[in-house]
């Protein structure tokens, strides 16, 4: 019984001493509140930094995926000028071809309606026009 005597004594809080506890535990809450705050200002500032590092990034990436697209396009249209050159010089070569093609074909002909020329004449500078055609 002594025991359960001083137990109850010991679970009896004065009150002084209620009032006392009371301060405590409002302290205790103030501090929880700050220390909350401070762990949301820290979070706040610490997502605001990586947002920001994560924009320059963005920012980085788009203007270096711009420099090489404009590289690529400029090869692309520096190659595509080369293949027209090509072509514009290949086509002025074949028009060149045919214009002496045409010339010869048109003194083979003028050979063949000549009557002063005897045949054997004839077939001998018509063969060399031939031979030249190739």
């Amino acid at each position: 019984m002594e025991e359960s005597k001083k137990i109850g004594e010991l679970t009896r809080i004065e009150p002084k001493n209620q009032n006392f506890l009371r301060s405590i535990n409002v302290i205790q809450n103030t501090l929880d509140t700050i220390e909350s705050g401070m762990r949301y200002n820290y979070e706040k500032k610490r997502i605001k930094e990586e947002s920001r590092v994560l924009r320059e990034k963005i920012r980085s990436d788009r203007i270096n995926y711009g420099q090489e697209t404009k590289r690529l396009i400029n090869e692309s249209n520096n190659e595509t000028k080369k293949i027209i050159k090509n072509l514009t010089y290949q086509e002025t070569k074949e028009k060149e071809k045919t214009k002496r093609y045409t010339a010869k074909l048109d003194l083979a002909k003028a050979l063949i309606q000549e009557k002063s020329l005897p045949n054997t004449e004839k077939i001998r500078i018509f063969n060399r026009i031939l031979d030249d055609l190739e």
